[in-house]
């Protein structure tokens, strides 16, 4: 009954893919992508680079990623997966999944993934267990192909098996999809929203909801202008840090769709597009900046173009402006990125806060990598370009994860007795994108007491806190996190703990002293016949000497005081411990024997 266990609170994102959005604790601490090129932030290092916007000359990075090996060939779409400790643990282009020894695990079966999309799949943790991941891929351009994997890591002794591949959606999307999909958890903090576009004239958002019971059938949004159907490919779609607004560039079509969404309904809203100006493709990667207050998008190049840029948005200004045309037009930045350099495509946001930049090689330009050092300074921002940064080559695209990705699980003892011992519970938190905002976070036991804030809201730090219930009964723990203003943050999500305190065994004990040469019978009343009733001849004893509800002393002999011991279980499995009873033994007078008050013992 005494059991400590833990609560834990992981503020962040698990998994990671070339494909989706955030960060975690770890787990997202190895980026495996483009022509065997992998990045870690196990380890760092510093890098000296040139600018290319926001200063001359070149500038020290510290704490940069440093390179590991990789076999993986991906044009754009890819994922990878590590675990809290930043251990890597699965990768794959969206058609061959690899474990952490580099073994192909799909020999024989490839995911429907292509390694032509800027997304060929998304992976997120499967709910409500902690063991498995599932693996939504989808197939090349607008071939309307769409399956979903599941993963179990405790196959293979820990490298992870697959335990189904390719399952099939529920009918009933709408417009053909392929080439961009994206996933962002649920407001319950358990389920996960995969979201993928649906091309064709109309176009729509397609969206699902995965929970520890399956899928559901999806529910389509249609959107306020056509994207083409045909053999064209198409740029990211991402959800922004707190799962409040989403954004998706169309790449050949050069329309760059934004607006609101409901991580708790599941709905968008106030979607608004802005038609690109720029003489061809426009639109391919996007990104939030941590905060979800700036937005970056790429535009490559065409036709004779030698000039690059990167758009930067800011967002709350752009969702309010009265017509974005015209803010992309006259308000929007424009940064130009040389032809020294690649050619920028995919956008994806590092654990380190920082936006790196994957640079295709483009006519004469050679294959580059960016990086945007302070994407949350939006009037001051530096960027630079990595010459030599990487082991292998970037190609297009870049890992990217899973939108609000936060796990935020409570686990405990959750059925014990009333044993009026105060339980212990701990909080680790891990913090990550989106976690930004966090001030602190409030505990509810949900017996009335008062709830408690925490302000150790460190990376890493564990909070800690012990309560005990005085009563039986059902009972809730409550975790939330608060910003500084006392406001709840909900896309973190609110976690329960649903707790029940069992009655402890109430009974009344007779007991009499015993005359020498006699015995008595001691007695268990106010009790039900379902109940156990255990007695001991001593407190070291394993096995009842007897049970029922009275049990004699046997004749004592000699003066003094001996002890037995009594044990009542309830039906809900509450012991009441071994109770002892001390009897008296005496010398009788004639008419004339000692009684002991009744012992009465209430739990």
């Amino acid at each position: 009954m005494n059991i400590i266990k833990k609560i834990i609170y992981i503020v962040s994102a698990l998994i990671f893919l070339c494909t989706g959005e955030m960060q975690a604790q770890r787990e997202t601490y190895n980026w495996i992508f483009g022509a065997k090129a992998g990045l870690t932030w196990n380890t760092t290092r510093d890098f000296a680079a040139p600018y290319v916007f926001g200063g001359k000359g070149e500038a020290t990075l510290k704490d940069m990623p440093t390179n590991i090996p990789s076999i993986l060939d991906a044009t754009q779409g890819c994922f990878t997966l590590s675990d809290s400790k930043g251990k890597l643990l699965l990768f794959s282009n969206g058609s061959k999944l690899y474990n952490a020894n580099k073994e192909l695990m799909n020999p024989t079966t490839d995911m429907v993934g292509n390694i032509d999309n800027a997304q060929s799949g998304i992976l997120f943790p499967f709910p409500g267990n902690p063991n498995k991941y599932i693996i939504v891929t989808t197939g090349r351009w607008s071939l309307d192909i769409l399956g979903y994997t599941v993963i179990d890591m405790k196959g293979n002794s820990g490298l992870g098996s697959i335990e189904s591949i390719n399952n099939p959606f529920p009918a009933g999307r709408k417009g053909k999809v392929g080439a961009s999909i994206t996933a962002t958890r649920h407001a319950n903090g358990e389920d996960y929203w995969v979201i993928a576009p649906g091309k064709g004239n109309p176009s729509y958002l397609n969206i699902w909801r995965f929970s520890a019971d399956g899928v559901d059938t999806p529910t389509s949004f249609q959107l306020p202008a056509n994207v083409s159907d045909g053999e064209k490919a198409t740029g990211y779609i991402k959800i922004s840090p707190d799962g409040k607004h989403f954004v998706w560039g169309t790449f050949n079509d050069s329309k760059l769709f934004f607006g609101d969404f409901d991580n708790n309904t599941g709905k968008f809203s106030n979607i608004k597009y802005i038609t690109g100006e720029a003489g061809g493709s426009e639109f391919y990667g996007v990104e939030f900046s941590r905060s979800g207050k700036y937005m970056y998008v790429s535009k490559t190049a065409s036709g004779l173009d030698t000039i690059y840029y990167l758009y930067a948005f800011d967002f709350d200004a752009l969702m309010s402006s009265a017509d974005p045309q015209d803010y992309y037009k006259n308000q929007m930045k424009r940064i130009s990125f040389p032809n020294t350099g690649g050619m920028p495509f995919a956008l994806q946001l590092g654990p380190d806060g920082r936006m790196y930049i994957s640079g295709h090689v483009y006519r004469k330009s050679p294959a580059s990598f960016y990086v945007i050092e302070n994407p949350e300074q939006f009037g001051n921002l530096k960027i630079f370009r990595l010459d030599n940064f990487l082991s292998g080559s970037t190609y297009m695209g870049l890992p990217s994860f899973a939108a609000s990705w936060f796990e935020f699980k409570i686990d405990g003892e959750t059925e014990f007795c009333l044993d009026y011992v105060e339980r212990e519970y701990t909080l680790t938190i891990s913090r990550g994108v989106g976690s930004e905002q966090l001030a602190y976070t409030q505990w509810d036991f949900g017996d009335g007491s008062p709830a408690i804030k925490d302000y150790d809201i460190d990376d890493g730090s564990i909070q800690s806190h012990t309560h005990g219930y005085s009563a039986d009964g059902n009972y809730t723990i409550t975790v939330t996190s608060h910003s500084a203003d006392g406001n709840e943050i909900t896309a973190m999500g609110k976690q329960t703990l649903a707790i029940k305190v069992f009655e402890w065994p109430s009974f009344t004990l007779l007991a009499n002293d015993v005359c020498i040469g006699s015995s008595e019978t001691m007695a268990v009343e106010n009790v039900t016949d379902d109940m156990t009733i255990n007695w001991y001849n001593n407190m070291t004893d394993t096995t009842p000497a007897y049970t029922g509800k009275t049990y004699s002393t046997g004749i004592q002999n000699t003066a003094g005081t001996i002890t037995f011991y009594v044990e009542v279980i309830n039906t809900t499995g509450c012991s009441s411990g071994k109770v002892p009873i001390n009897i008296n033994v005496k010398s009788c007078g004639n008419n004339f024997i000692p009684v002991n008050p009744h012992i009465r013992i209430n739990h």
